[in-house]
C-alpha cells in the first residue's frame, strides 16, 4: 500500500535576513530541495509510509540532489524524469516581519514544467491507495495540468483516495481562478486540505465563513474539509461535525513546507487507519516540527519524533 504525488522538485534558495525584497542585492542560503509534493513525497517517506515522486528534473547538480534526498529519506524514485534539454526548477524565498513571504519562481520553462501525461503511469497510479495533488502543479502550466487530471482520473477509476491541498501560488496562476483550474480534482477529492484563504477562494464570494465555505464543497461530495490554522491547530468540517484539533507549541524558525509536511502526517495516519481528528493531531504535530528548521524537508526526521511531540504539551492546554 502506498501513496503517490506528482509534480515540480525545486531547489529552493532562501535569503538570509529579513525584509529584504529579492530585487536587492544581498544574501542567499541554499540550495535545499523543495516544491509542495516533493516536500509531500519526502516527509512522508520519513514517516515510514511507502511514497512516490512523479516529476522532472535536469541532468544537472540540483536535479541531482532530488535523487539524493528521495532515496536518502526511502521515497521511491523510479518516476522521476531526468531531461536533458531543461535545468531543474529553482525558486528564491525572501522573509518580512509581518510574516509574509516573496517567491521568485523558475519553473514553466524548466525540467518541472515539462511534465506531462506521457509520464503518467497508469498502473502504477492505479495501484496506489491515495494520491496526493498539490495546486501550484496546476499553475505551472497546461501541461503540468493536464498530467494532474490525467492521474486523477486514473485514481479516481481505480479507488483510490485524492487529497488536494489548493496551496495557491499568486506567482504561478495566470489568468485563470484557482476554482476553475481546481474542479476536476474537486469532483474527485476524498479529502480536501487547504487554509482559511484558500478554502473561501475555492468557493468564491457566496460563502461568509469557513464552516458554510466548507459545507458547499461537502455537498459536491468531499468526504470531509480539514482546514490548517497554522499555530491554531485545524478544523475537521465533515456533514455531520466541526471539530478543532489544537496544535503543538514548538519554536519556528522557517514555516517553508508545514502545509506539505501537514499533508504528509495527514495520509501517512489514514494509511494505518486511524480516525480523522487523530490523523489530524499527527498531522499538526509533523506541521509544527515542520517549522522548526530551515528548509521544507529538514524538520520532520521521523514517526518517533512526532510521537514524542504529541505526548507534549498542545497549544491552549
Amino acid at each position: 500500500m502506498y501513496a503517490v504525488t506528482l509534480g515540480e522538485f525545486l531547489a529552493e534558495f532562501y535569503r538570509v535576513g529579513i525584509n529584504q525584497p529579492l530585487r536587492q542585492v544581498g544574501e542567499f542560503k541554499g540550495p535545499f530541495p523543495a516544491g509542495a509534493p516533493a516536500i509531500f513525497a519526502d516527509v512522508l517517506a520519513k514517516l515510514g509510509s511507502s511514497s512516490g515522486f512523479i516529476g522532472v528534473v535536469g541532468d544537472d547538480d540540483f536535479g541531482k540532489i532530488a535523487f539524493e534526498k528521495f532515496e536518502g529519506d526511502g521515497a521511491d524514485t523510479s518516476h522521476i524524469v531526468i531531461s536533458g534539454e531543461y535545468t531543474t526548477g529553482t525558486s528564491f524565498v525572501s522573509y518580512f516581519e509581518d510574516g509574509t513571504r516573496q517567491f521568485l519562481f523558475h519553473l514553466s520553462n524548466a525540467a518541472a514544467g515539462q511534465l506531462s501525461k506521457s509520464h503518467v503511469d497508469s498502473s502504477y497510479i492505479s495501484e496506489a491507495r491515495f494520491l496526493h495533488v498539490t495546486g501550484s502543479t496546476l499553475a505551472i502550466n497546461e501541461s503540468c495540468r493536464e498530467a494532474v487530471y490525467e492521474a486523477v482520473g486514473i485514481a479516481d477509476r481505480n479507488g483510490a483516495e485524492i487529497t488536494f491541498d489548493p496551496n495557491i501560488r499568486p506567482e504561478l496562476l495566470k489568468g485563470e481562478t484557482m476554482m476553475e483550474v481546481s474542479e476536476p480534482i474537486l469532483d474527485a477529492c476524498s479529502y480536501l486540505l487547504p487554509n482559511e484563504g484558500e478554502l473561501k477562494n475555492l468557493v468564491g464570494d457566496s460563502c461568509d465563513d469557513v464552516a458554510s465555505c466548507a459545507r458547499k464543497l461537502l455537498e459536491e461530495g468531499i468526504r470531509a474539509v480539514i482546514v490548517k490554522k497554522g499555530s491554531e491547530g485545524a478544523s475537521i468540517i465533515t456533514e455531520s461535525e466541526e471539530t478543532t484539533v489544537p496544535s503543538f507549541s514548538v519554536d519556528e524558525v522557517d514555516p517553508t513546507g508545514a502545509g506539505d509536511s501537514f499533508n504528509a502526517g495527514f495520509v501517512h495516519s489514514l494509511m494505518e487507519g486511524k480516525d480523522l481528528y487523530d490523523a489530524v493531531e499527527f498531522a499538526n504535530g509533523v506541521g509544527a516540527l515542520s517549522v522548526t528548521e530551515v528548509g521544507g524537508m529538514e524538520g520532520v526526521k521521523g514517526k518517533e519524533e512526532v510521537e514524542s511531540l504529541l505526548g507534549g504539551e498542545v497549544v491552549g492546554d
